[in-house]
């Protein structure tokens, strides 16, 4: 016992002495290491819970200014859900300034590489022909909508789960990670629907092929291709639905499944308070006003109330069977070799992909849907 106590004694001292590592793990009562600030990576959320205190000095790190025991009978560091002081502003910020061009810092070439920037540059003036426009009836999303934006959008994204690990209460940290997802399913359905009106060209005769070029093959080249997109824009959706984000659902909500994932449980609890605005604004004699031109009288129009998100998914889902509709019928028509295949497969796939799709959303929300309406 004597030796015991001396070895206490002696460990006292060395802590005293030495700065507390901010990257060391946390042991609590159970005696279970849980919290690893990063760079290191956390256990499952099931195995974590909220802070346990001990008896001790309490300092701070001169590493990046967590609260730590710099003393104590165990002899570890105090253990916090949150990693340190403005964590949740920090992640926030990060994300922001990547995602969209009003938060970007630096140059206006800069400003422009943020994912998001087609949010504000297609809904600039433009001026053709001594004529005042708005971008976007000239330019092409496709010029400011590029696979390394979209990469930059889901780096993003993984800032903001990581984020929702420690801090999945935050509203802000949801509704971020919501709107990652929804404007590049908007980004790509746009794209998409670039694409579906150069079919339209081709069939009649607007923008003819090159010579030796079948027409038929043209269009279904880019149906192909919106098809894809028609894909990607909803993948990040449906990923989230099935992600557990290191968050045991059941651990603060006593109502929810054992095993509902916290992607899911958050589109649920949030989707149905999200109204869609328009990127416009009206002044108070009704006329739409630019983002750039709106004075502090002028307010953003509110298209409808809630289940944003909701309505994407369908109209992208009702737009993603079309399309696909059309490429069949050009199979047919064209039969190369290999097209009859192709057509029986996109049939058989996109029915059980858009009937299995529309019943998860809808088992989501079994109440917000009237049964006796049919989406055209």
């Amino acid at each position: 016992m004597m030796k015991y106590s001396i070895f206490l004694i002696i460990l006292s001292i060395l802590i005293t002495c030495f700065n507390v590592d901010a990257y060391s793990e946390t042991i609590r009562a159970n005696y279970l290491n849980i919290l690893v600030v990063p760079p290191g990576k956390n256990p499952p959320a099931n195995q974590s819970s909220s802070a346990m205190f001990f008896n001790g000095h309490i300092g701070r790190s001169s590493v990046n200014n967590s609260i730590v025991l710099s003393q104590s009978s165990f002899c570890q560091p105090f253990s916090r859900d949150i990693p340190y002081p403005g964590f949740i502003e920090n992640s926030l910020n990060t994300a922001l300034k990547m995602l969209y061009y009003e938060y970007a810092p630096g140059s206006e070439s800069e400003k422009k590489e943020a994912a998001f920037s087609y949010r504000i540059l297609l809904y600039q003036k433009k001026e053709v022909d001594a004529k005042t426009y708005i971008t976007a009836q000239f330019d092409s999303i496709s010029d400011y909508w590029t696979e390394a934006k979209r990469n930059k959008a889901l780096e993003a994204a993984e800032i903001i789960k990581d984020a929702l690990k420690f801090a999945h209460y935050d509203k802000n940290l949801r509704w971020v990670l919501l709107d990652i997802f929804y404007d590049i399913a908007v980004a790509d359905l746009a794209v998409a629907k670039e694409k579906i009106v150069q079919t339209y060209k081709y069939s009649l005769g607007i923008s003819p092929p090159s010579p030796g070029e079948l027409i038929i093959s043209k269009e279904i080249d880019l149906l192909e291709e919106a098809l894809v997109l028609y894909r990607e824009s909803m993948k990040g959706y449906f990923d989230l639905l099935k992600d557990r984000l290191g968050v045991m659902v059941s651990s603060f909500d006593n109502d929810a499944p054992e095993n509902m994932p916290f992607g899911y449980y958050m589109f649920k609890k949030e989707v149905p308070q999200r109204s869609l605005n328009s990127p416009l604004f009206k002044d108070k004699n009704g006329n739409w006003i630019l983002p750039q031109d709106k004075t502090d009288d002028d307010i953003q129009y509110e298209i409808f109330k809630g289940y944003k998100d909701l309505v994407l998914l369908f109209n992208i889902q009702r737009d993603y069977v079309r399309c696909a509709s059309q490429l069949v019928k050009r199979y047919i028509q064209r039969k190369a070799q290999g097209d009859i295949e192709k057509a029986k497969k996109h049939i058989g796939d996109i029915e059980q992909t858009s009937y299995v799709e529309g019943n998860i959303l809808l088992d989501i929300f079994p109440d917000c849907i009237d049964n006796d309406r049919h989406i055209e």
